[in-house]
């Protein structure tokens, strides 16, 4: 993904969307989610990355879910 924002950031940058990223504190790929946040920062994209307790599960998945969708559906609609 990064490369692909790279490139459209070269080439089209008005066509580079919004993202919205959250993970849980003790989720397995937190690092990489900060990570990638990190990147998308330097590439100046649009984005929210939240920290919040949990992990990876369905319990993270159902309490975080309206949030997300609430995001998407606000950024087209």
């Amino acid at each position: 993904p990064l490369t692909r924002l790279a490139r459209l950031r070269a080439s089209a940058p008005h066509m580079i969307p919004a993202l919205y990223m959250d993970v849980g504190r003790d989720d397995p790929f937190v690092d990489e989610n900060r990570a990638f946040a990190g990147a998308l920062t330097a590439l100046h994209v649009p984005h929210i990355f939240t920290v919040y307790p949990g992990t990876h599960d369905w319990t993270y998945w159902s309490a975080h879910v309206g949030q997300s969708l609430a995001w998407i559906a606000a950024h087209i609609g």
